[in-house]
């Protein structure tokens, strides 16, 4: 019972792109998604590469080097930028948030924009949530899952 037991536990633990199906949105990419830090930050791009190397893992298509750029220029097609919050931009006071652009009437992304608190720049765990959402996925109700909604108001 006990050997039971423990794969179950095993097997419950491991995370694949297959787990994070039910929480896929309905928005997806038709290319490979490139990350950007915009430079006038101090995001650590160590723990975002380490963040886009977790959804690697799981199976999402994302570009695995992620680099600086200026972030007074518009982001364009196939990128995903982390950015601060502007003064007054967070009226609801998350700790990160997603925008997503697409077609109207399609779902296919063509950019998203995530912003994050400066005091929580260097939050691994948030840099991963919020990219979950920019890779088109939606929050886990179930409190199981990266891309959950909890306490900490990601």
């Amino acid at each position: 019972m006990k050997f039971f037991l423990f794969i179950l536990i095993l097997v419950s633990s491991i995370a694949n792109a297959n787990e994070f199906k039910y929480l896929q949105s309905e928005s997806y990419w038709t290319v490979r998604p490139s990350v950007f830090v915009c430079s006038d930050t101090n995001i650590n791009i160590d723990l975002v590469k380490e963040a886009i190397k977790f959804w690697i893992d799981n199976g999402f298509n994302i570009d695995p080097n992620p680099s600086y750029k200026d972030c007074d220029r518009p982001i364009s097609f196939g990128q995903i930028t982390i950015d601060y919050f502007e003064e007054g931009d967070n009226p609801k006071n998350l700790n990160g948030r997603t925008r997503e652009w697409s077609y109207i009437g399609k779902n296919e992304l063509l950019e998203v924009e995530i912003k994050i608190k400066p005091s929580l720049e260097n939050e691994i765990d948030l840099i991963k949530h919020e990219l979950g959402h920019a890779l088109g996925l939606d929050d886990d109700r179930t409190g199981k899952a990266v891309v959950m909604r909890h306490a900490r108001n990601y």
